[in-house]
Parts: C-alpha cells; structure tokens; sequence
C-alpha cells in the first residue's frame, strides 16, 4: 500500500468528485481513507455546501456510515437516516447528512484503502443507473491505484509505465466521452418521457373538445346551399379546428409510435400540392420579399411512409425556411434519388432514398444550436413568430419512425436540410380516388352510439342521423351491454376511453359474449398502441379518431358494414 497520493491524482479525483456531486444533484461526494485510528477526507468535492474539509479526519470507532462499508465490504445505501433507530445518532447526522451511499475502495491486492460515497441532507433513494454510474466511478480510482503502484516503483521500466499511462488515459478519455454520450441520451429520454406524459394528458380532451369545432360546421356546411353567406364563416371554424387538431398530432407524433399504417408515397405530388396550397399560398403571400424555385426529379422513388407525416415534414421544413429570411431570400425545394453506401452518412442504413432538400439563403444557424435545433421546444426564433416549437422535432421522429434521417448544414450564406426517406420499389403514378361525398345509410340501419361525455354523443348522433342513420346512445359501457341484450344493433361506436367503469375495449369483450358477430367502430381522442393491438385482436376493423368530419364517418361505416374482414383501417382528417 503506497502511503502518499500523487498530487496529480488528488487533482484529478477531485474533478471525478465534482463531476458525481453534479450527477447525484448532492452537496458532498467524498474519498475516505482508512488509516489505523481514523477515517481521514482524502479528497472532497468543491462547493460551498460542503461540510467536509480535506486533510479532516475523525478516530475511529465512531459509527460513520463507512465504518460500515469498510467492515462489510459491501455497497451501503441509508435512504434516510432519521427513520433508521441504527443510524439517525451517527456523527454524521450532526453535520446533517441523513442520505448516504458508499462504496469500498480496494488496492490491487485486496487490501482496504477507504470509501468512495455521496452525502445529501434530504433523504434520497438513488436507481440502480445512478448506482451503476458511482460503481464506474469507483472502478476508475481504482484503476489508478494499479497506476500509482505502478509509478511507485512496483514496475521498473519507465518506458512500459508510459505506454500504460497512455493507453489508460486514452481509454479514460473514451470512457468519460461515452458517458457524456449517455448521460445526453439520459437527459433526452426523460425530456421526451415527460412530453410523452404531457402529450398523452391533453391529447384526449383537446381531441374530445375539436370534435365540435370540426363535426358541427361540417354538419351545417352539409344543410346549406352552396351559395349560402353562412358557408365561408362554418368553413373557416371547420379548418381552424382541424389546424388545431394538426398541433396535437404534432405533439403525439414526436412523443408516441404512430397508429398509422404506411403505403407508397409520391413526395413530389406532396410538395407541388403544399405549395398550391391555402396554406402555401398563404404563406408565401405574407413574406412576399421570399422567391420560390423547385427542382424535382420527376424519376424521384415513391417513399414508404404515411401521406399526412411527409406533408407535415414538408409543411414544417418550408415554414423554418421562410422564418429563416424575414428580410426576404431564396427558397429552393429539391428533390433526387441517391444511394447510400456502409460508410456513408451514419446513422442511415444502406440502400435507396429519396431524398427531399429544403434550402434557404438567410443568415445560416450557428454550430451550437444546430446541435439542439430537433429538441422539443427549442426554438432559435424571435419571441411571438410563428411557429410551436415542435416543427423540427416532427420531421426527425417521422424521418426516425419510417427509417430515414435529417440532417442540418448551416453557413452564413444559408441552411440545407437534407430529409433522406426509404424508397420503395414503386415506379408508377399513385392511384388515388377523388373525394366522395357522404353516402348515406338505410333506414333498416341502426347504430349504437356509446361515449361517457354527453357532448360526443349528442355530436356523433347528430352526424349519423344526417347520412341516414337510425341511432341509439349509450353513457357507459355497462348501459351499451345492456341494450345489447335487448335489441340487435348493426354496429356499435364504442368510445375507448371512459369512465368510470369499463373502457372501449372491455366493453367490446362482453358484447361479443352476447353477440360474437357484433360489428364495431372505435371512436378515441387517444388510443394507445398496446390498446390497438389488443382492438385488432377482438375484430375491430376501423378506428375514427377525433376530430372528423362527415366524409370520415360515411367512409369508415361503409366500409365496416360492407366488408366485415381486414386489415385495421385508421380514419382521420387526412384520409
């Protein structure tokens, strides 16, 4: 056991100590040593709410909490100590210190030399990532304890301890630069859990409180002449709730997988018809100091994706564009087939892409924020311009969701987003059918409608009595079994979320016992994807989610009642 520590190293655990007291969000990381009689603070964090000195020590025994570790030679964690009769007397409960985890610290041979551990004044229960992250560091200390033996003269060749001390701190270097990589992948995974949580939160009701604002206008719009003065202001409450409906879905989309099933995509088509657009046009009509050029490969591949999720990643990259240039500029939109090799562009895998580029001539992002523009709610913007700070962030977690990449290059002279999407082996035009108008059912037809809020039944009646539609509601699950069992209903419109009492999806469960051929919709502001697995399971073929409009629900009907087996069909506003 070597009896002095090189300054060197004291120097250089003092910043590991600096580095843990920050992660573990603690006043005091400390190295104990143990001599004879005492424990003496070897090396102590810097910070002025620290209580421990370095060079202190106290004899022993006198029940510290590394007495303990030092005898058992075991991890020991006191959550909090004043619930603890062995331990709320301890010495260091005087200096306040009621949370406690250590961890012995071993010369090479085996022999004790002290204790690392992290102190705080209110109790704390630490998970086993952060205890892992204090045993990484416990196992680079003592990695240089092999190293001060080492230069202590246990190995005679200089040369050999230079070649050991490179590559040790080379190894040192990559480790703290991996942590660093994960300590970020830390902070972002949480960052998204908590938008998750908040998605989730409001989602429902906001999609609950559009259904309204879209279903009623459209309803109107249904009964009124088509010169009618009514017809402009109905449309523009219809379109505004569907706009806001879009903000919810973009907080979903970069928070939770999407429930929509992908196909062949025509990303030119997408973009020509963004840029025709109400929206486009409007758009460009209010930056009009903006010049719009496109340069589409008109070989370009068809992309596997959902239409909605391109057009939101075109929508949002062309606005980050014209916000780029308040002053006015040049916005080019391109598109090309490439092919990637192993070694080129990670993380894209190798294969064929299209690849959509947006580019703009405004003053460039500087290098730091371009490492963060794709966070939630980061935004490099001026206070009050457009935008929900979630544009970005939509483009990656579709590109992310589909299998692509986005990329950023950024100079003085403009910024170049690069969206790579997967091709398909598609090669012809897309077949699309125009827009039909509601059909409207039989009056042999009876619907049964069954949602907890009083508002969505009396909406969705509304709507289903206008195609034609005989209906009867239901506030709860329980009710809907029960009329089940008295009368035969064609189809059931089943919310998913109620309460209190049995959600959609139970609810479904018993009406199959009375009716195993009983058809069914599901109707949700939010449904979650372990729920749409499950739906899939019991038979349900079509899910509506809210807000939609009357095409939407003469489509999804028609096609439930005339084709009892398929695939899970997902309808919402951009079907």
């Amino acid at each position: 056991m070597v009896d002095d520590i090189p300054s060197h190293f004291l120097s250089k655990w003092r910043r590991l100590l600096n580095l843990a007291a920050e992660f573990f969000e603690v006043p005091s990381a400390l190295i104990m040593r143990s001599n004879t009689a005492d424990l003496q603070v070897l090396v102590a964090n810097q910070g002025d709410n620290n209580p421990y000195v370095e060079g202190g020590s106290e004899p022993t025994p006198a029940g510290f909490y590394c007495e303990t570790v030092l005898a058992t030679n075991q991890k020991l964690q006191i959550i909090n100590a004043l619930d603890d009769p062995i331990w709320k007397t301890n010495p260091d409960t005087r200096l306040g210190m009621i949370h406690y985890l250590g961890l012995p610290l071993l010369w090479p041979d085996g022999q004790k030399f002290g204790t690392l551990c992290v102190l705080d004044r209110k109790p704390r229960d630490h998970a086993a990532v952060s205890q892992q992250l204090l045993r990484h560091f416990k196992e680079q200390i003592e990695t240089d304890f092999s190293l001060i033996e080492y230069q202590q003269g246990l190995i005679e060749s200089n040369s050999q301890l230079e070649v050991l001390v490179n590559e040790r701190t080379n190894k040192l270097r990559a480790e703290m630069l991996e942590r660093e990589r994960l300590e970020a992948a830390l902070q972002h995974t949480r960052k998204m859990e908590a938008l998750a949580l908040l998605a989730g939160g409001v989602a429902h009701d906001l999609n609950n409180i559009l259904s309204g604002i879209v279903s009623y206008p459209d309803l109107l719009l249904s009964k009124l002449d088509t010169g009618n003065p009514l017809r402009d202001a109905l449309e523009t409450i219809r379109d505004s709730g569907i706009r806001a409906a879009n903000v919810v879905q973009d907080l979903l989309t970069v928070t939770r997988p999407t429930t929509r099933s992908r196909e062949a995509v025509e990303v030119n088509t997408i973009i020509t018809d963004y840029l025709r657009s109400p929206e486009g046009l409007s758009l460009l009509a209010e930056n009009i100091g903006i010049t719009v050029k496109t340069k589409l490969d008109p070989q370009l591949r068809y992309v596997n994706a959902t239409q909605l999720g391109i057009n939101m990643c075109v929508m949002n990259l062309t606005i980050n564009a014209v916000d780029a240039m308040p002053a006015g500029g040049n916005l080019t939109i391109s598109t090309q087939n490439v092919r990637t090799l192993k070694s080129e562009q990670p993380p894209l895998k190798p294969g064929n892409y299209a690849l959509l580029i947006v580019r703009d001539t405004g003053p460039g992002i500087a290098y730091e924020e371009q490492q963060r523009i794709f966070e939630p709610y980061y935004s490099t913007k001026e206070l009050g311009r457009s935008g929900t700070g979630l544009g970005l962030t939509t483009v990656w977690s579709i590109a992310e969701e589909c299998g692509g990449c986005v990329f950023v290059e950024s100079s003085p002279e403009g910024t170049v987003f690069k969206l790579y999407l997967p091709a398909t082996d598609v090669t012809g035009p897309a077949k699309r059918e125009p827009p039909k108008a509601p059909s409207s059912g039989t009056s042999k037809e009876l619907i049964l409608v069954v949602d907890d809020e009083p508002r969505q039944r009396e909406i969705q009646s509304s709507m289903l009595e206008a195609l034609g539609y005989r209906t009867t509601t239901a506030s709860s699950g329980q009710q809907a079994l029960d009329l089940v069992e008295t009368q035969t209903y064609d189809l059931i419109i089943l919310d998913m979320t109620m309460t209190p009492g049995m959600n959609g999806r139970e609810a479904y469960e018993k009406i199959l016992r009375v009716n195993p051929s009983q058809k069914a919709i599901v109707s949700s502001g939010l449904l979650e994807s372990a729920e749409l697995g499950r739906i899939q399971e019991l038979g349900i073929t079509a899910i509506l989610t809210k807000p939609y409009t009357l095409a939407d629900l003469s489509k999804i009907i028609r096609t439930v009642l005339g084709k009892p087996e398929g695939k899970i069909q997902i309808t919402t506003m951009d079907a």
